[in-house]
């Protein structure tokens, strides 16, 4: 008895976890650029996560964690500029996120 309601349990989990990914809406893109046959998304600086950051040019995973702290002190950047108060973040990482960061 105890087997089968196991296995009930399991079988019900299963099939609404399975119903849920099947039914998952892709997120609205902010905006898709596109470069030759190449698209890609814009990355929200202030809601993306250290994944997403350490993947743009020049920031990697200290400047990303970096960024996330500075955000959670002093809230949401609103350009490129208040980006560049971040420690470790010039005017040449700046330059090249130019076109991949949204705010």
């Amino acid at each position: 008895m105890h087997i089968r309601n196991i296995l009930l349990v399991t079988s019900i989990l299963f099939s609404t976890f399975n119903h849920a990914v099947e039914n998952e809406q892709p997120l609205p893109l902010e905006e898709t650029r596109s470069t030759s046959n190449n698209k890609f998304e814009l990355v929200n600086i202030n809601f993306a996560h250290w994944q997403e950051l350490a993947v743009l040019p020049g920031i990697g995973e200290k400047k990303a964690q970096a960024i996330i702290n500075y955000r959670s002190q002093h809230g949401n950047f609103l350009d490129l500029a208040s980006l560049g108060e971040v420690k470790g973040i010039g005017q040449g990482i700046l330059l090249k996120l130019e076109g991949k960061v949204s705010f």
